[in-house]
């Protein structure tokens, strides 16, 4: 039961994380479409970082957003690629995950 109980807090603090960038979004009605945000934001640094610095990264990370970054890695296809710019990093998020940024989409900015 006490494993249960340390469980359901970090669900409870993963919630309270996104709902805190939600709110500096102004998104505080569409936390899911914050949530698949945050996932592809980490998806890209986690893509573009070298592999030691991801691992600084990761271990920077609340345990909540860890999970997020490491979901589905596979360090044999780990090629990172270095950035011009900050434009092209929002660049290939948006690549990433079209749909989110997709006009009419929810919480579309």
């Amino acid at each position: 039961m006490k494993e249960k109980l340390r469980y359901q807090s970090h669900i409870i603090y993963l919630d309270e994380i996104i709902l805190q960038i939600a709110k500096k979004l102004d998104l505080v009605d569409d936390t899911e479409y914050v949530l698949q945000l945050v996932e592809a934001v980490l998806l890209g640094i986690r893509k573009r970082l070298p592999f030691p610095k991801a691992l600084q990264f990761l271990m920077a990370l609340p345990m909540q957003l860890r999970a997020i970054f490491i979901e589905q890695w596979r360090i044999s296809e780990f090629l990172p690629h270095p950035l011009e710019s900050f434009s092209d990093f929002i660049e290939e998020i948006v690549q990433l995950r079209p749909d989110l940024f997709a006009p009419g989409a929810k919480g579309h900015m």
